[in-house]
């Protein structure tokens, strides 16, 4: 069960009506499977998994290491990382 916490992202302006235009985008697709067959649509896997990185960034990440992932997504999108 998620914790309140990991959920807060859902709480800023406008992201209700961004999570129904991902929803409608995923068109039923399937995110994630079980042993069972069970399954998790993809717009709630994405928001998921949103949500938990909303929480890491927040939450368990010291500054120097929020630091280096900055420089390493900026290297990333002026094509100087891998």
């Amino acid at each position: 069960m998620k914790s309140n916490s990991e959920w807060n992202f859902l709480k800023q302006p406008g992201i209700q009506g961004k999570m129904q235009r991902l929803q409608k985008a995923c068109c039923g697709a399937i995110g994630k499977t079980d042993k069972e067959f069970l399954y998790l649509p993809l717009w709630m896997h994405l928001a998921d998994t949103a949500g938990m990185m909303d929480y890491v960034l927040k939450k368990r990440l010291t500054r120097n290491q929020l630091m280096i992932l900055k420089r390493g997504m900026k290297q990333h999108e002026d094509g100087d990382a891998w």
